[in-house]
Formats: C-alpha cells, structure tokens, sequence
C-alpha cells in the first residue's frame, strides 16, 4: 500500500515515509507541496489515470483515512515552519505525527464499505493499464513508475481505509494507540540502523534502501508485537467479508493465503522457506516477501 499502509506495522510508518522520502528538501513551505496534478506527476499534462489518481487524494471522504493523515502531519510541520517553532526537520521527531494520530482517533469516524467501493474501481476502470503492471515492491522507489505506484496505492488506501482506521486507532494493553505504539518501534530501530536519518523504504516496508546504495532488511521481529498481532487478525478479516478483485489481489500478494503468511508472526519453517525464494536474486514480478505493498507514496501528493 503501505502501501499501503499493510499489516506489520506498515500503517504507522508513515511517520518514517513522511519524514525521510518526502522532507529530503531544504525549501519545506507551501510552495514545495504539488497543486495540480501536472505538478505531481512531472508532466505537461495528466492522462486519465493520473487526474482520477489526482482527484482520489485530493478528496475530503474520512474512508481515505491514510491521506487524511499524512495531510493533516504536513499541515502540522507547515504551521511548524511559518510560526518558527521548527527550523529544521528532525526526521524522528515524532510529535507531528503522533498528534495527528490523537486527533483523527478522536474525530467521528463514518466511512462505510459502500462509500469507499466506487472511489477504488473507479480508479481501477481508469487505471486498468497501470494496475496490469507487476512490479516488485521491495525496490528502490525511485526505480519504481510513479503513476503505477500511485494506482496500486489509491486502491489499496480505500479498500483498506476502514482496517487502517480500526488499526492505527485500537488501544494496547498500554493505552497507546497502535498507530503511535507501532511507529515509536521501528523508529527506535532506524535510530540505531541509520543514525544520520537519510534512508528510504521500499514500498512494502522489508528493505530500508540508504543513502550509500546499501540496503537493510526490516526484521522480522517487528511482525511480532502486540499491534502487529492486532493488525493482523484485522486486515486479515477484511477480505473475507469484502471480497476483493483477484487481478489485484494476484499483483499485489500472489494471494489472500500468501498474504497472510507474509504479514504474519513467522515460524521458522516458513522464514526458512522465504530466505530461499529471495535469495541471491531480490528482483521478481512480485515481492517474494511481504507483498503487503504500503500505500505511502501518497503522501507525495502533499509533498513537503
């Protein structure tokens, strides 16, 4: 998705997505934030799939739950920015987000399936050339055809808008909102990893790609916590009461079961079992690892 968003805390590395791909610029203000669907996808002018891609996220519906907050996480760092309370971006600086996260779980919810449905085929009908594309998700982004990233990642954050929602809001057994609880993990892992917070995460969230050309795999472990176990049993659920369309399904995760197994707590025999499929050549059709393709590249379309 995530990617959107999936599973192993996929959803709540927006944090991550936010800061290290999309605030690698030293101009942060309003001016560095797309206005037309020209200006996002580089281009003279957008074909069908990128002005209905535009439409999408630009919409106000509460069933994009993921572009609702990454855009309300960029107004809090441009208010940031033009009060002078934040003159430089600490990219694990926690706080825009996690506040963004409060705010949303308080806010009413009322997305339904019936309303989120017609958002995501209709971008399917558009983007029937684009979604057709396989792609493997655990590349470098920048290798990866930015209109085609952005159709995976539209449908993806509206057919799963109401998981991402139920996820990133449910309360630990700390009291924490898995969203922040997930998040403030991997966080303290990148912190140790790439200290020098230049790094970006491939699509599906299992390899951190530095700023050296060297790449790290995301451990398993994360897969693990208590909010990955919770996120799992909820996405997980979904598509057996929402079937979902099996071209993408087959694109995305090769199937419901892979993905299942792929954003799973792993027992040994099956992390054995993938060692091998990816191992030595990473590049395939489809991601031999977590398939859970993260719907992050959305937030390029409030790029900061």
């Amino acid at each position: 998705m995530k990617f959107g968003i999936l599973i192993f805390c996929l959803i709540s590395l927006l944090v991550t997505n936010v800061n290290a791909n999309f605030c690698g610029i030293p101009d942060f203000s309003e001016q560095s934030i797309p206005n037309t669907c020209e200006e996002l996808f580089v281009c003279d002018k957008c074909n069908e799939c990128q002005s209905q891609l535009w439409a999408s996220l630009g919409g106000s519906s509460s069933c994009g739950f993921t572009i609702n907050l990454i855009k309300k996480v960029v107004e809090k760092y441009l208010k940031g920015i033009k009060s002078g309370e934040m003159t430089k971006i600490d990219r694990f600086d926690m706080t825009p987000y996690d506040e963004s996260v409060r705010e949303l779980c308080d806010e009413e919810f009322t997305c339904t399936y019936e309303e989120a449905e017609p958002v995501w085929k209709e971008v399917k009908t558009k983007c029937a050339t684009e979604l057709s594309t396989l792609v493997d998700w655990t590349q470098n982004p920048s290798t990866i055809d930015k209109t085609v990233a952005y159709a995976y990642g539209v449908v993806l954050i509206y057919y799963f808008g109401i998981p991402d929602h139920d996820f990133l809001c449910h309360k630990s057994s700390s009291g924490e909102f898995c969203g922040i609880e997930s998040a403030k993990s991997v966080l303290d892992w990148l912190k140790e990893t790439v200290p020098d917070g230049d790094f970006v995460f491939s699509y599906d969230y299992t390899v951190v790609y530095k700023s050296d050309g060297t790449s790290i795999e995301v451990p398993q472990k994360f897969k693990c916590l208590e909010c990955s176990k919770i996120a799992f049993e909820i996405y997980s659920a979904w598509p057996e009461q929402h079937p979902w369309d099996d071209e993408l399904v087959k694109n995305l995760f090769g199937s419901w079961e892979d993905f299942k197994n792929q954003n799973s707590c792993p027992n040994p025999e099956y992390t054995a079992k993938m060692k091998i499929k990816r191992s030595p050549n990473r590049l395939s059709n489809r991601s031999s690892g977590n398939s859970g393709f993260s719907p992050f590249m959305t937030a390029d379309r409030f790029r900061i």
